[in-house]
């Protein structure tokens, strides 16, 4: 039997989106609603492709898949796109989208739910050589990418949870305005 894709297709609110960052006058966009509204399957089925069609490396981070170490979860993704990049063609991207760990709750209202929980207590305050590796992976990304580079957090409000995770914040914000250049129509880039 043939699988069905559920998923409502938005190519051109992703080329839209895409577009307003990179030559409009939104340098960051974040798509905020309640949990369980597609945000996530948006921009990993729609936004994502759309980058990697339009010549960007995209850097897709949850930052839920290591809580307590959020600058972690951030390395572990630009590492895994830089060695998709050195390993094989950049049409190979698109898998790191469909091995998106999907999200799941186990129980019902009778039983509760299971679910693994942040604790502050155990926030990872990152070290020196974590921040440094995030800066260093965004020049090596950028270099690559001829500065175009898109980065996508899912779960980005984590880093406001503790402030252990400011230097993370810091880190981020330094990287895109550093390695990223704004906007693109200076640099000759052209839209499909």
């Amino acid at each position: 039997m043939k699988k069905i894709d559920w998923h409502y297709h938005r190519q051109a609110l992703a080329h839209s989106y895409l577009k307003n960052v990179y030559q409009g006058s939104v340098g960051r966009i974040a798509l905020l609603d309640v949990r369980r509204t597609g945000k996530t399957s948006f921009l990993l089925n729609d936004f994502f492709p759309e980058a990697i069609n339009n010549g960007f490396i995209p850097i897709y981070v949850n930052l839920w898949l290591e809580p307590e170490n959020p600058a972690l979860a951030i390395i572990s993704a630009i590492e895994k796109t830089l060695n998709v990049l050195k390993d094989s063609a950049r049409s190979k991207l698109k898998s790191i989208a469909n091995t998106e760990i999907k999200k799941i709750e186990v129980g019902n209202t009778l039983i509760g739910r299971i679910g693994v929980e942040f604790t502050k207590k155990n926030a990872v305050h990152p070290t020196q050589s974590q921040l440094l590796a995030i800066n260093t992976g965004f020049a090596n990304l950028a270099k690559q990418g001829d500065g175009k580079v898109v980065l996508i957090i899912d779960e980005i409000q984590h880093l406001a949870t503790h402030k252990h995770f400011d230097n993370i914040q810091r880190s981020l914000r330094t990287a895109l305005d550093t390695y990223i250049p704004k906007p693109l129509q200076d640099a000759g880039f052209s839209w499909n």
